[in-house]
């Protein structure tokens, strides 16, 4: 009876053993699981900030455009017609 206790002894520190094992493999899964949102949470912070400067970029560049065509306009109506014959 000694042995059988002896080896359900073993057998029972073994499936702790293996639980811990288990239990730690997940928290680090979790762990790096939460690691990877955090990276790709500031990679794409990053890469929106980038294209809202873009985005502010180009609409500057608009705005000159459309300053630059209206003061263009403006000149041209300001040139009075004449008519050759």
């Amino acid at each position: 009876m000694s042995f059988y206790n002896q080896v359900k002894a073993s057998k029972q520190a073994a499936r702790r053993q293996r639980n811990r094992t288990s239990a730690r493999l997940s928290k680090m899964k979790k762990e790096d699981r939460f690691s990877d949102l955090l990276a790709n949470n500031l990679a794409l912070t990053m890469e929106y900030e980038e294209l809202v400067k873009d985005l502010d970029y180009m609409n500057a560049a608009k705005d000159a455009i459309k300053d630059a065509i209206s003061a263009k306009v403006q000149e041209i109506g300001a040139i009075p017609f004449t008519k050759t014959t």
